[in-house]
Parts: C-alpha cells; structure tokens; sequence
C-alpha cells in the first residue's frame, strides 16, 4: 500500500507495531478485503500482487500451469543460475497454483458467460426464426383462407346464375309446351274436320249412292255459319255440330226434290260450300303444323342455349378449380383408368419407403396384401400370386422384410426367377436407386433410372432374409422424395388442361347458330 521505500518501511512497520503483530495485521486486513472488496475485485488484486511478486523475483508467470511445469522441467540444473531459479520457481509453486486457480476460474467464467451468450443469442434466433415461421404461416394461412374464400365466392356465383338460368329455362319451356300442346290439338281437330269435309264432298259429287234426309235445312245453316266463320279468319277446329251438318248433306236423296235438276242443283251449291271449307281448313291445318313446328324449333333452340350458358358457367367453376388445385399441387391431369391404377401403384409403393421401422408388422395381414398388390404391380406388372403372396406376407409379419425394403427384395427375386422388372434399370435385378425424370409419350408419366446390379443366389437369399435392407431403403426413400417433386411438377400444367374449357361455349354456339 505504502509503495517501497526506506520511509515507508518504517511506516509499515510502525503500522504493523500498532495492530499487535504481523498476523493480527494480516487478519485485520483479510477482514477489510473481503467485506469490502468483491470476488472478482479480491482476484484481480491477489493476480496482480503475484505476478508483481514473481517480477520482483525477476521471473514472468507463465499463463498456464502446463507452461510453468515445462519452463521448470527445462531448467538446466548443473549450472549454479539454473539451480536458483528452479528453487525460486519451486519456492513460489504455492503462489503459481493460487494464481493459476483465479486465472482458471476467471477463463471458466469468461467461457460460460459466452456460452450464455451464445444460448442466449441461439435462443433469440431460434425464437425469431419461430415467430418468423409462425407468422409466415399465419400470412399463409390468410392467403389461403383469402383464395378459400374467394373460391366460394365464384361457386356461389355460379350457382345462383344456373339456378336462375334453370328457372327461366323451366318457365319458357313449360309455357312453349303449353303453346305446342295447344296447337298440337289444333292439328288433330283440324285433321279430323279436313277428314270429315273430305268424304262429304265426295258423297255430294256422287261418289257414294249413301244418302239420308234428315235436317237437311238445318245442315245448310250450319254450313254456311262455317263458312261464315271461316271468312272471318278463325278455325274451324272444334266448331260444334259441324260433322253431324257433313254427314246429313252427305246422305241426300232426290226423295225431297220436285226434279232431277232440282236436286243437282242443290248439291252443286251444297257441294261448292263444303269445297270452300275444305280449302279454308287445308289452310288453317298447314299452319297449325307450321305453328307445331315452329314450337319446337324454339324449344330445341331454348334447350340449346340453356345447355350452353350452363357449359359456360361449368367451363369457369373448372377453370376455378383448376386453379385452386394447381396452387395445393394436386394432380388433376385426366389419365386412363390403367394408367391412373398404375401411377397409385408407384406412389404407394414409393410411400412405403419412408414408414417406420416395425410398420408392417404392426399393421395387419389383409392390409400387407394389399399393400402387396401395389408393389407386385409396380414392380413386376401383374397381380399378386397365391405363393407371393403367402411367402411375402410371412416375411413382413416376421420382420425379416420391411416395408422399406419390399420393393427392393421383391425385385430381385423376380429378376432370380427371369420376370421382368418394370422399373427401367433394374432389368438385371439392379437397385432402384438413380435419377428421376418426366416423359410424356403417353401422357405425364415417370421413368426411374438407376445402376444396374447382379446378385447371386446366395446374395438373393440373404436379401429375402432381411439383409442389405439399409442401403436400398435410403435409395428408396430419395426416390419418394424425387417422386413426390415429379407428381408436384405434374400439378402445375393441370391449368393448362383447364384452358382449353374456353373453347367449350364456342363449339356450342356453332352448333346453336351454324
């Protein structure tokens, strides 16, 4: 405290004199160091005091503790300078270990506080990244919830513009059949009095010798009220009494008359009347039939165009659709029935790869076989035999097999008993592992490339009984993955599919309006 100097020696001595002695004194102060310092202040003073002491001895302290055992194993003990410094050095070993204990204390502390540090700086960044994904997801979700609901929105639209259409539609065609029905009656009653002017014509000109007399007066009346009615431009259908006047001036006889020309006379006039109705009527029935015609004409041209607005509403809910589906990245490309089994076949049997350990197992026997079915039929192309079948199912609920492995062992033995493998590159029995890529010569379709490799029979057995699964699993289950990004690829051109929609309404309109 009092620095060295003759003077203050003699100050420290007093001072020690005055406490009762140097170890009252080093108590004392012991005391006042550790009430009133703290342990890192009390550390850094008792460092620094010894490595003043070490200088005062004219020796630097060595970082370490290994570094200070080195530097006195490599004191070279024959020279007199040697032997001093390696008793100074093992004089103040006791001082060393005490310096060295701060100093390692001090990098133990200096450490864990970086380690909290960086826990802590890991534990903000893991944090941040979390609520980074959390609301990225929430926007996400927002989005989708936005595309959901617009989605609906369209479907909503489209509804209740074809049920609007489908009423309308209903209402005019229910009317244009009441109309058809009208006049299709029309013609019928109009047929029947051009039928019955027809034979009475034909008895007044004397083609039948059929006569009656009865009425005949009143029968004239009616004829000329027919006739009447005909000039006026209204229908003789329907018209009451008319076919009993027909029928009485049919049946005259020259019983009622004074002479022969008397009575030719008046079936002339007689006859000249019903001529008149007969053509007025042939003209009205030419446009009854017209009228029928013209009726359904217009109810063809209504089904028509109903048929196609609602195509066109269809065409934009598909099209919506289409959309949709592109952005969930689902597979809506329209495949044959074949075609659509067999690619199930290879997603399932891809999918098997990546279940857990034990899966097969656990799951039950008619489930195995089925899941059999795909993989005999991806791999080898028919259905699963009775034998296969048996054999695998045993192996799968032994566990000699795994699902991870089933593709891959039932290839090999396949390629042992001469079938041929499906997967282009394992034609010889080789793994499946290799590239992945998209041909489209029969529409979206995957081919699997891979090495090729010959096992022997012995290889065979042991694969059979459930070795070398590792490596053909890992091989598998990058092929799931690649499967998966082929079908997502597949996906995105659905949109395409979906536009040619837009051609649907002309090809109806072509038809409706040629």
């Amino acid at each position: 405290m009092l620095k060295l100097s003759p003077h203050s020696m003699e100050l420290a001595n007093a001072m020690v004199t005055a406490a009762g002695g140097i170890e009252a004194y080093t108590e004392s102060l012991n005391g006042y160091f550790g009430a009133f310092f703290s342990e890192s202040e009390r550390a850094d003073k008792t460092l620094a005091a010894l490595r003043q002491q070490f200088k005062d001895m004219n020796v630097t302290l060595p970082e370490t503790r290994e570094a200070y055992r080195k530097m006195v194993e490599a004191l070279d003990l024959t020279t007199e300078a040697g032997q001093g410094i390696y008793l100074t050095l093992i004089g103040a070993a006791g001082s060393a270990a005490q310096a060295y204990d701060i100093l390692e204390k001090k990098a133990a502390q200096a450490a864990q506080a970086a380690q909290e540090a960086a826990d802590a700086a890991a534990a903000a960044t893991a944090k941040a990244a979390q609520e980074a994904a959390d609301a990225a997801a929430k926007v996400a979700e927002a989005l989708q919830d936005g595309v959901n609901s617009a989605f609906g929105s369209v479907q909503r639209a489209v509804n209740a513009q074809k049920s609007a259409l489908t009423q309308a539609y209903d209402a005019q065609v229910a009317s244009l059949n009441d109309m058809s029905q009208t006049a299709r009656k029309n013609v019928s009653d109009l047929t029947a009095v051009s039928s019955s002017l027809g034979n009475a014509l034909k008895l007044l000109r004397g083609d039948s010798d059929d006569a009656v007399k009865v009425l005949r007066a009143q029968a004239l009346a009616t004829l000329g009220s027919a006739l009447a009615t005909v000039r006026a431009g209204k229908s003789l259908a329907g018209m009451s009494g008319l076919d009993d006047a027909l029928s009485v001036v049919s049946r005259n006889t020259t019983d009622a008359y004074a002479s022969l020309e008397a009575y030719n006379r008046d079936q002339g006039r007689t006859a000249n009347i019903v001529s008149q109705l007969e053509a007025a009527n042939g003209k009205q029935l030419s446009a009854a039939e017209k009228s029928v015609q013209s009726l359904q004409t217009r109810i063809d041209q209504a089904k028509k165009s109903y048929d196609l607005q609602i195509a066109q509403y269809d065409a934009q809910l598909s099209l919506a659709q289409a959309q949709i589906d592109a952005l969930n990245g689902v597979d809506n490309s329209v495949v044959s029935v074949a075609s659509a089994v067999d690619r199930l076949s290879h997603a399932i049997t891809a999918a098997l790869a990546v279940k857990a350990a034990g899966a097969a197992q656990q799951n039950t026997s008619d489930n195995n076989v089925a899941l059999l079915r795909a993989v005999y039929q991806t791999v080898l192309g028919r259905d699963l035999d009775a034998s296969g079948q048996a054999a695998w199912t045993g192996a799968l609920a032994n566990g000699s097999v795994t699902y991870a492995n089933l593709m891959d062992t039932i290839a090999k033995a396949g390629a042992a008993n001469g079938e041929t493998i499906r997967v282009p590159g394992y034609a010889s029995g080789g793994s499946f592992g290799g590239g992945l890529r998209l041909v489209g010569e029969r529409g979206p379709e995957l081919e699997v490339t891979g090495p090729s490799r010959i096992y022997s029979a012995d290889q065979t057995a042991a694969m059979l009984a459930g070795g070398q699964g590792g490596v053909t699993a890992t091989e598998v289950r990058e092929l799931s993955a690649e499967l998966k990004a082929a079908l997502f690829a597949i996906a995105k051109n659905t949109q395409k599919a979906a536009k040619n929609t837009d051609l649907l309404p002309q090809k109806l309109e072509q038809e409706l309006y040629p």
